[in-house]
């Protein structure tokens, strides 16, 4: 099958950027192993990458995509959060959906419920789905579980590990998300002055991607972040094993999200390490928390103090179960031959049984 995976105008499909870059990149590189013949549709890439094989293909707007879609002679496509797209004469399209309606519907989005009709649909989370075929019933879309990198799943099969919080220091806390007012940051650090000042210490990541440079809305949060005696303010890291060591050497990560979010890697990931998280109880975020690990209501800083004091007494045991959970529901190869089965299905194939 000769199959096209498109990405956003807001990011190339490189595992540097945002979670749906990275596992489209994923996907399309698990899929090209399978068989399939892949194109990658993005705008431009960063210089060397390894894409393993698969074919690149770049756009600066959505005439020359249509355009470059309908060059490449596909069978299918997969759209990811942009279900208005599409390439004439293409045989079947499948739209996978990240995030909630907010971030890819717009005013000019007048046809958007046929277009979902005329497609298969996926999302990344069934509280996401839900929400889509609330909106459009014709729709029908159901569950496509994203992974996570399979080097973190690894790490987490190694156990015991250490270090698990000591009672004299403070607890470790980790703010990984970007950082944007919707992620949660101003509840987090109101949170700590209100109810744990002298009982955390809070690592935010200077995390601003996709974009290249802060914005006013970064500035204000890193500002934020910076006037906190008990905040440091770190690098966005990137490889695989410098998450592993980041995520292991704190005791809690909270992702405290103010607005839905599809699903949650990042809680998935610190999970999959060992380490116990804490999120909003929003949209997807719920699917990707595993007692006793917890969520919390939007906004209230006592519940979320509550929370983080509570997640330093999770067991090793305990956390070595959940990783075992996250492991067996999130890792890339069972996510491929979902997707890989949802496109067989596309044309009553049976490829995959």
């Amino acid at each position: 099958m000769r199959l096209g995976i498109v990405g956003t105008d807001l990011a190339p499909l490189d595992q540097k950027f945002g979670a749906l870059e990275k596992l489209c990149f994923g996907w399309a590189c698990k899929l090209n192993q399978m068989g399939y013949e892949v194109h990658m549709f993005s705008i431009p890439f960063p210089t060397g990458i390894d894409v393993n094989r698969v074919n690149l293909h770049t756009f600066s707007d959505q005439e020359e995509l249509d355009h470059k879609l309908g060059k490449a002679s596909l069978d299918a496509v997969v759209i990811n959060n942009r279900p208005t797209w599409h390439g004439a004469g293409i045989r079947a399209r499948l739209n996978i959906f990240h995030n909630y309606p907010d971030a890819w519907m717009s005013a000019k989005s007048d046809d958007l419920g046929q277009h979902l009709a005329d497609a298969r649909n996926l999302a990344v989370s069934a509280a996401l789905a839900n929400e889509i075929n609330t909106l459009f019933p014709n729709a029908k879309a159901s569950v496509l579980y994203p992974f996570i990198d399979q080097q973190i799943l690894e790490a987490g099969q190694n156990w015991p590990h250490e270090p698990i919080h000591s009672p004299a220091a403070p607890i470790r806390a980790l703010f990984p998300n970007r950082t944007l007012e919707k992620k949660g940051l101003r509840w987090l650090i109101a949170t700590i002055d209100q109810h744990l000042l002298g009982m955390v210490a809070l690592t935010v990541i200077r995390n601003i991607s996709p974009w290249t440079h802060e914005t006013d809305e970064h500035r204000a949060l890193l500002d934020l972040a910076h006037s906190r005696n008990y905040v440091t303010v770190t690098d966005k890291v990137l490889e695989a094993h410098e998450l592993i060591r980041l995520y292991r050497n704190h005791d809690v990560v909270i992702t405290p999200s103010t607005r839905e979010e599809g699903l949650g890697l990042i809680p998935l990931e610190a999970q999959a390490v060992g380490t116990p998280v804490i999120a909003s109880s929003l949209g997807g975020l719920k699917e990707s928390v595993f007692k006793p690990n917890q969520t919390v209501a939007v906004g209230s800083k006592a519940e979320l103090a509550k929370a983080i004091l509570a997640a330093i007494d999770i067991a090793a045991p305990v956390r070595a179960a959940i990783a075992q959970r996250v492991a067996k529901t999130f890792s890339p190869e069972a996510s491929a031959i979902s997707l890989a089965r949802e496109l067989d299905n596309l044309f009553d194939g049976n490829r995959f049984g």
